[in-house]
């Protein structure tokens, strides 16, 4: 078969596919354009709604996608893709590494989305190089603002003791609400005796 009669015969295969899913009905299986095992497949499946694609794939122009797209390998934009914060529902909002609470420092955990208002709910102190109990222990609190305590309030610490070891301290009985772009800051009033670095974890919702 000629090249012009096997591409030919592709496109009228995944024109087949598109209008299955659309609900036509004469086609009921999955069809496979390519041979499904080598570098490069699409398969259309109308059981599903489903459209996989095996190989490297271009796309150009707006695209929408709805449902779950599931992607493995590497992928590469050529426009970097906007991605919509999830509102309304707790998730973690943010993860830092390193906070190191043998210095009197403040260290910005999470700055919030233009457009949007943050509600803390919950901060994990974890993954601590060190014990928190020493000669000298930390005191520290975690708030909207550089020194501001107004969702952990200041408290000294002496857990946790090992990497092993996590810490959910109080959130203030009324805490209050990050703006857009406000910056919610872990602030090390005093320093402890040794340099003991740790991991902190920030959950809450948008709104």
């Amino acid at each position: 078969m000629s090249r012009v009669k096997r591409t030919g015969v592709a496109f009228l295969a995944l024109a087949i596919g598109v209008v299955a899913l659309a609900g036509w009905s004469f086609l009921s299986g999955p069809i496979t354009i390519g041979n499904g095992v080598g570098a490069c497949a699409i398969t259309i499946d109308p059981g599903t709604s489903g459209l996989a694609i095996k190989g490297a794939t271009t796309i150009t122009g707006a695209t929408a996608i709805t449902g779950t797209l599931s992607v493995t390998g590497a992928t590469t934009f050529a426009t970097a893709p906007t991605v919509t914060t999830p509102t309304n529902q707790i998730y973690k909002l943010a993860t830092v590494t390193g906070v190191d609470v043998g210095a009197v420092a403040v260290t910005p955990l999470y700055t919030v989305p233009a457009g949007v208002h943050a509600v803390i709910t919950k901060v994990v102190i974890r993954g601590a190089s060190g014990t928190f109990d020493q000669a000298t222990d930390s005191v520290l609190n975690i708030g909207w603002g550089s020194t501001a305590s107004n969702v952990v309030a200041s408290a000294t610490y002496t857990t946790p003791t090992s990497a092993t070891g996590v810490v959910i301290p109080a959130i203030v009985a009324e805490s209050t609400v990050g703006a857009a772009a406000g910056v919610l800051n872990f602030n090390v009033t005093t320093a402890a005796t040794a340099s003991t670095t740790c991991t902190v974890d920030v959950f809450g919702y948008l709104y």
